[in-house]
């Protein structure tokens, strides 16, 4: 039984891509594929919260690392205020849900539960060891293929960003919702 956790799954998939989108390349036609991916997704799980707030952190990275700091805190407020309202209607039954649910018969996480947790959703310890491996590789080859300071200062000499700039800012932001 999946319940919700298939739909939470392919929303996240579809607020990431857009995020990309919308905050990295710069294409704000994505904003409300965003906004509304990020609302559905939070109405679908309460997990989704830490979704969010991963968002959030990666928005705060590229506001660091882009030139056009104006344009891309627009797009946020605009994005992640219609998140807000959005979820708003459905905060009052959140904060019930907090102070009257939970699963008294389950042991509390510990500290470990972190690494275990992706141990269990990719099918064992050494599979995981690949995943990180693999994508810490890709990092590599990114900010070896990019060496400058801040993703976005190496421009193709018309002051726009080059690919590889745009793809290790991505490959960044994607490791911020994902460490959420």
């Amino acid at each position: 039984e999946t319940r919700m956790y298939a739909l939470v799954t392919l929303l996240s998939v579809i607020v990431a891509a857009s995020f990309v989108h919308v905050f990295v390349r710069r294409n704000r036609r994505y904003l409300p594929a965003f906004a509304l991916s990020l609302a559905a997704a939070l109405y679908s799980h309460n997990w989704a919260l830490f979704l969010g707030l991963m968002c959030g952190a990666a928005f705060v990275w590229c506001l660091w690392r882009s030139p056009d700091h104006r344009e891309l805190l627009r797009d946020g407020l605009i994005g992640f205020g219609a998140v807000a309202i959005l979820f708003l209607p459905w905060v009052p039954t959140l904060l019930f849900q907090a102070r009257h649910t939970g699963a008294p018969w389950d042991l509390p996480p510990v500290i470990w539960s972190l690494s275990q947790g992706l141990y269990f959703l990719v099918g064992g310890r050494g599979e995981a060891m690949l995943i990180l491996l693999g994508g810490g590789a890709g990092l590599l080859t990114l900010r070896a293929l990019s060496p400058s300071g801040a993703a976005a200062a190496s421009t193709n000499g018309h002051g726009r960003p080059t690919e590889i700039a745009w793809q290790r800012l991505a490959a960044e932001s994607l490791l911020i919702m994902g460490l959420g």
